[in-house]
C-alpha cells in the first residue's frame, strides 16, 4: 500500500527537485520560491490523501490472505473488492473510532498492549462480517 503513496507524491518531489535546480536561474526571487514550497506542500497533502484513499480499497487483503485456505493472491484481491465495494466509509468510520485510543496510547504509550490487538481484532471482525455478508447475500 505504500507505493500507492509513494506514487503518488512523485510529482511532488520533481516539482521539489526542479525548483532547487533551478532556484538561482528562475527563482531569484524569494516570493517566487516560497510560492514553490507551497505548492510542493499541497502536492504532498494531495498525494498522501489520494495514496491513503486508494489504498483504502485494498484493506481486507491482508485479512483475507491470513484467513485463506489456500492462499492465491488474485483470488484474494477479487474477494477483496467485491466484500469491500461501496464499504470504504464503513471503514474510515471504523477507523476513526480509535482515535481516542491512539491518541491515549501516543500520550501514555503504556495502553499500547492493549490497543494495538483491540484494533487488529476489530478490523478482522469487520473483514470476517463483510465477508460472510457477502456470502449470505
Amino acid at each position: 500500500r505504500l507505493i500507492y503513496i509513494i506514487i503518488a507524491l512523485i510529482p511532488a518531489f520533481m516539482l521539489k527537485a526542479l525548483a532547487l535546480i533551478f532556484q538561482p536561474v528562475f527563482f531569484s526571487d524569494i516570493g517566487k520560491a516560497e510560492t514553490v514550497d507551497i505548492i510542493t506542500g499541497i502536492l504532498i497533502t494531495l498525494g498522501v490523501i489520494f495514496g491513503f484513499l486508494f489504498s483504502l480499497r485494498l484493506y481486507a487483503n491482508d485479512f483475507l490472505f491470513a484467513a485463506a485456505d489456500e492462499p492465491d493472491i488474485t483470488v484474494v484481491n477479487r474477494r477483496a473488492r467485491v466484500i469491500t465495494k461501496h464499504r470504504t466509509r464503513d471503514f474510515i468510520l471504523l477507523c476513526f473510532s480509535f482515535v481516542g485510543w491512539i491518541l491515549l496510547t501516543i500520550a501514555t504509550i503504556l495502553p499500547i498492549f492493549y490497543t494495538l490487538p483491540y484494533i487488529g481484532v476489530a478490523f478482522t471482525t469487520s473483514v470476517k462480517w463483510l465477508n460472510r455478508l457477502k456470502q449470505n447475500g
